[in-house]
Parts: structure tokens; C-alpha cells; sequence
């Protein structure tokens, strides 16, 4: 850096994926919790959205390790990587079709929970912009 301070948007990608799984898994067991009380089928809806939202997020952070990590870069490592990237869709297919044919979820809390990264995602971005504005940072006050 030239001198110029650095705002919160800048810091962002430090750690975020840190922030995004830790917040994200608290946000969860928050929603759960709260919806078990209201209805099981909401509750277990939301559970499992977010952990295949979870999931999803692990496998691309995977991705990205496997790019940028020489201990990835074998052949063994790449075929079981590239093996579960294309088995994750027919397991996925296989578990919500199973999982909403039965009616052991409700679908809208289905998709609460499956937003639920993207929406912790987003989170932390607007943030990192409001802290920025309020401080009169670089990315922040900046249009």
C-alpha cells in the first residue's frame, strides 16, 4: 500500500471465509432453534438447507485450495476432488427429492436455508460498507 488507509471493505477477503462458515453456523443453529419452536417441519427444513448450503460452500473453498495449494496439485488429489465435485449433484438431486417427496421438510424453509451463505455472505459485505461510511473510508465514501 502507498500510505492510503485501508477501509473494511479492503480487509474483507482476510479471513472471510473464516467469518462466513463461523457466522453462517451460528446463524443456523439460531434459525433451527427458533423454528423448532414454531414447527419441526420448518426446523428441519432450514437444517437441511443450510447444511447443504454449508456443504456447497466447503466443496468450492475446496476448489480454490486445490488451485492454489501445491499439496493438491497431485494426481490422486485431483481425481477424488474432481470424483465428489460430480457425485455432489445426483446426492444432492437424490437427497431433496427424497427429502421433500416424504414431507419430512417444508419447501420455503427449504430455500430459508439454503440462502442462508449467500445471505451471511452479503452480510458481511454491507458491513464492512457501512463501517466504511460511517468512518469516511476508501471504498465507502467513495462513488
Amino acid at each position: 500500500m502507498s500510505g492510503e488507509a485501508r477501509g473494511e471493505v479492503d480487509r474483507l477477503p482476510i479471513g472471510l471465509m473464516q467469518r462466513v462458515e463461523r457466522w453462517s453456523l451460528t446463524v443456523l443453529a439460531l434459525a433451527v432453534a427458533a423454528a423448532f419452536a414454531v414447527d419441526r417441519e420448518a426446523a428441519a427444513g432450514i437444517a437441511l438447507g443450510g447444511v447443504v448450503s454449508l456443504g456447497l460452500f466447503g466443496l468450492h473453498r475446496a476448489l480454490v485450495r486445490s488451485w492454489l495449494e501445491p499439496s493438491w496439485r497431485g494426481r490422486r488429489a485431483r481425481v477424488w476432488f474432481w470424483s465428489v465435485w460430480f457425485l455432489k449433484w445426483p446426492a444432492l438431486g437424490v437427497l431433496l427429492y427424497v427429502s421433500l417427496s416424504r414431507g419430512w421438510v417444508a419447501p420455503l424453509w427449504l430455500c430459508v436455508g439454503v440462502g442462508l451463505v449467500p445471505g451471511v455472505t452479503t452480510a458481511l459485505a454491507l458491513r464492512a460498507l457501512v463501517i466504511d461510511g460511517w468512518r469516511g473510508g476508501a471504498a465507502g465514501a467513495k462513488s
